[in-house]
C-alpha cells in the first residue's frame, strides 16, 4: 500500500509573475494523505504439466496468462509449492512476458502454482488463482488406444482411444488434450509406409481404406495404429508406444465380404423339430444387409445414381423406337402422377416411391434373392438374374432392358460394399429425382403422352 501526500500553500504575483517578497507566501497547509490502492489486477493463469518419458526422473509445468501491458505491470513473481512439503516454496521473478516453462519439479509431487503482478509502485497484484498441477499419470494427455473395431476389417476401421489414469482406468478428463493425432502403418515400428490424421479432441475416430489406409492389402494386411496428443499451448505429448501401459492397436484386413445371408433352410429337407413339424429360424437385419458402410459408399451411391438417369434415357430412347409397334405409353409415369401434378401427390410419391419402395425392393432383390443366387450360381449370374427379376416386377416388357441395367447396378453396390444401406440410397436418389423432374413437368404443363 502507498500513500500520496499533498500541502498547497499560496504566493502573490507582480504584473512579471514574479514573486513580491517571502513575506506574500502563505506557509504550507496541512498534510492531505490520500492512499493509493489502485493494485495490478490479479493473474488468472493455466498451468499444464507435460508428460514424462519413462526415462526421465524430472517433470515440466507450462504456465500462461495474458492481459497485462508493460505500461501497468514491471515483473510478474510465479511462485510454487509442493502439497508434500508446504513450508518450501520457490519461485522466480519475470520480465513482462506472458508464459513460463518451470522445469526441474519432482514428478512424485503435486505443486501449487500463483502468479502475481508487480507494478512499478512496486505493488502486488492479490494471489487469488491457485493452480494444483500433479504428474499422475506420468503420460499426462497422451491416450491410450483402446480398440480397434472390427479387429477384422475391410472397408473402414474405428479407432477407439481413452485418457486414463496411472491404473489405466478411463477418465472424463482430456488431460488437456486439445487435439488427437493418428497414425495408421503396416510396420508395428511404424518405420514404414504409414499415414498420419489430427482431428479436435475426442474419443473415436473412423478411417475408410480408400482415403487413409490403402496401402494394406492381402500381402500386408496387418494394420497398426498409435496416437499422441497436443494441447492448447501446442505441446505435442510422445507417442503412445513410448509408454508401455499406452502400446499400440493392431488389427487384420479382409477384403471378403461377409454373405449377407449366410443359412437358408430348404423345408424340405429341415428336420422335425419336437414333433411340431416346425424349425425355429432367427434371421437378423444385419444377415440381410442392413448392416454399417463406410460413409464414401454414400458418396458414391449417389453420383451412381444420377449417372443411372442419362443411362436409362439412352437405354429406352434407342429401344423403345425399335421396338414399341405404336405410340408406347410409358404405364410408371401414370403410376407416379396419375392425378396430374398436385403438391400433396409430389409428396406422398416422394415418401413412397422415393423412400418406403427402395427400402422393401433392396430389401426383397438384393438383400434375400441376390444371396441365395450368389450361392448357388455365382456372382455374375446372380446380379443378372436378381436384376431381370426386378425389371420384370416394373410391369412393361419394353422397360426390362433399362431396368436390368439399375438393378444390376445396385446389386453391384451391394456385393462391393457389403451393406444394402448404400443400395437404398442410390436406389431412393434415383427415384426421387425421376418423381421431382415428372411432376416439374406437369406443373409447367406438359402432358403425359
Amino acid at each position: 500500500m502507498h500513500n500520496y501526500i499533498f500541502q498547497v500553500r499560496e504566493t502573490i504575483l507582480d504584473d512579471l509573475q514574479q514573486s513580491c517578497s517571502e513575506t506574500f507566501v502563505s506557509s504550507l497547509s496541512d498534510p492531505l494523505v490520500i492512499p493509493l490502492d489502485n493494485l495490478p489486477p490479479s493473474v488468472s493463469f493455466d498451468a499444464q504439466a507435460l508428460p514424462v518419458l519413462p526415462e526421465e526422473s524430472q517433470g515440466k509445468v507450462f504456465l500462461s496468462w495474458q492481459g497485462f501491458s508493460s505500461l501497468v505491470v514491471e515483473n510478474f513473481v510465479v511462485k510454487w509449492t509442493s502439497v508434500e512439503t508446504p513450508t518450501v516454496t520457490d519461485s522466480m521473478v519475470l520480465a513482462v512476458v506472458d508464459t513460463v516453462l518451470v522445469e526441474g519439479l519432482d514428478i512424485d509431487k503435486t505443486y501449487e502454482f500463483t502468479v502475481v503482478a508487480i507494478d512499478f509502485l512496486k505493488q502486488r497484484s492479490v494471489a487469488n488463482d491457485i493452480e494444483t498441477v500433479s504428474f499422475k499419470p506420468r503420460w499426462v494427455f497422451t491416450p491410450k488406444p483402446q480398440r480397434l473395431m472390427p479387429a477384422c476389417f475391410r472397408d473402414s476401421v474405428t479407432v477407439k482411444l481413452d485418457w486414463v489414469d496411472d491404473n489405466l482406468n478411463p477418465l472424463d478428463s482430456t488431460l488437456g488434450a486439445d487435439s488427437v493425432f493418428v497414425e495408421l502403418s503396416i510396420d508395428p515400428a511404424f518405420q514404414f509406409i504409414k499415414s498420419f490424421r489430427g482431428f479436435k479432441a475426442a474419443r473415436s475416430f473412423t478411417f475408410y481404406k480408400d482415403e487413409d489406409y490403402p496401402f494394406v492389402n492381402r500381402q500386408n494386411d496387418s494394420l497398426y495404429v498409435r496416437v499422441r496428443a497436443k494441447d492448447a499451448f501446442n505441446h505435442l505429448s510422445p507417442w503412445s508406444t513410448t509408454y508401455s501401459e499406452l502400446g499400440l492397436l493392431s488389427g487384420r484386413f479382409d477384403d471378403v465380404a461377409p454373405a449377407p445371408v449366410t443359412t437358408f433352410i430348404d423345408s424340405t429337407k429341415a428336420p422335425d423339430f419336437m414333433g411340431t413339424n416346425r424349425v425355429n429360424f432367427h434371421l437378423s437385419w444385419a444377415d440381410l444387409g442392413l448392416r454399417p458402410a463406410g460413409r464414401h459408399w454414400y458418396r458414391r451411391a449417389v453420383i451412381i445414381a444420377v449417372l443411372l438417369l442419362p443411362t436409362v434415357a439412352l437405354v429406352n430412347s434407342v429401344l423403345i423406337p425399335m421396338l414399341a409397334e405404336e405410340p408406347f405409353r410409358n404405364p410408371q409415369l401414370y403410376a407416379i402422377a396419375p392425378a396430374g401434378f398436385s403438391w400433396s401427390a409430389l409428396l406422398t410419391m416422394l415418401v413412397m416411391a422415393g423412400v418406403v419402395t427402395p427400402f422393401a425392393e433392396e430389401l426383397v432383390f438384393r438383400g434375400l434373392l441376390f444371396p441365395w443366387l450368389r450361392t448357388r450360381l455365382g456372382v455374375p449370374a446372380a446380379v443378372l438374374l436378381s436384376a431381370l427379376c426386378f425389371a420384370t416386377l416394373h410391369g412393361a416388357a419394353i422397360l426390362i432392358p433399362a431396368l436390368t441395367v439399375v438393378g444390376a447396378a445396385f446389386a453391384v453396390i451391394y456385393q462391393r460394399c457389403g451393406s444394402l444401406w448404400p443400395a437404398i440410397v442410390a436406389h431412393s436418389v434415383f427415384n426421387g429425382i425421376m418423381i421431382v423432374v415428372l411432376y416439374a413437368l406437369l406443373a409447367a404443363g406438359v402432358k403425359l403422352p
